[in-house]
């Protein structure tokens, strides 16, 4: 699986999954589990948890218990639109509205009015930066509130003990 969060710019294969229900990654308990420093630097920042595609998926298993994975892929998402192709930055721009924006989409964010109305105001002419603001605003709702609650979650505190068990259980053989 291909770390999107850090696609590069000629990396075009980025719009073949156009699929955005929460549970694409088929997520019941991301495995293999992480290890020590794995988990350890998680618990350091966001940026080291979503650079890390295990962390990825177990943010990602947590925000869907949560009912709020519309944020992350979201994020997901406007990272693929940034990358791909240009010749895509059209219909992608509106298939991102439509399925995160739109007050009628599948897997609508929460941002307010102002975000919204520039948002909109700069898809009449569409770039790879018309989401910035939703971006930003969404990307700061999760660094505040679902990851702050994934690192006081028993998920994370059951990583974090088997990960401990394993490094001092690989310590003593």
């Amino acid at each position: 699986m291909k770390n999107n969060w850090f696609a590069s710019e000629k990396d075009t294969s980025v719009w073949e999954d156009d699929n955005t229900v929460c549970s694409q990654t088929g997520v019941t308990g991301p495995a293999p589990y992480p290890t020590l420093k794995q988990v350890r630097l998680w618990g350091t920042s966001m940026n080291h948890l979503i650079r890390d595609e295990n962390g990825q998926k177990w943010l990602e298993h947590f925000m869907q218990k949560e009912y709020s994975c519309e944020n992350f892929r979201f994020l997901q998402e406007v990272i693929k639109y940034k990358f791909g192709p240009l010749s895509m930055i059209e219909k992608e721009s509106k298939r991102i509205y439509a399925e995160y924006l739109a007050k009628t989409g599948a897997s609508e964010i929460n941002i307010d009015n102002y975000i919204m109305t520039v948002t909109e105001e700069l898809l009449k002419n569409p770039n790879p930066f018309c989401f910035d603001l939703a971006q930003e605003h969404i990307y700061n709702l999760v660094r505040t509130d679902s990851y702050a609650r994934f690192l006081r979650s028993s998920d994370y505190l059951t990583l974090l003990n088997n990960a401990m068990k394993a490094a001092s259980t690989h310590q003593t053989k």
